[in-house]
């Protein structure tokens, strides 16, 4: 962003603050913008979920509050498509597993200080 100045939306929006337009269709930014990339969707199904990590504090699209270097998933039942926000970085795409009524895990280590 060049300078200081009110979105489309409303927001006040400070010089040097990077934020994710989600408007459906065409977007043409105003003077004061300056548009750094463009992002394409993640498709997450029941097999496939995305594990993030928060780069600073912030709220992401589902309202939840993320903290610095916070990791969680987001799968299909948070969204079908995720697109990072500007403070997420995409960590791995993780295959789910899923049990029968018959299997069970047993977990050894759950928090493994090498990784």
């Amino acid at each position: 962003m060049v300078q200081d100045f009110v979105d489309r939306d409303g927001r006040k929006r400070t010089t040097g603050e990077n934020y994710l337009v989600r408007t459906v269709g065409s977007y043409l930014p105003s003077v004061q913008e300056r548009v750094e990339e463009k992002r394409t969707g993640v498709v997450l199904t029941d097999k496939l979920s995305l594990h993030l990590r928060a780069v600073k504090d912030f709220e992401d699209i589902y309202r939840k509050k993320r903290l610095a270097g916070q990791e969680w998933l987001v799968s299909s039942k948070d969204s079908p498509v995720h697109i990072l926000d500007v403070y997420e970085e995409q960590v791995k795409l993780v295959n789910s597993v899923t049990l029968s009524k018959r299997e069970y895990c047993v977990i050894l280590d759950p928090r493994d200080q090498k990784t």
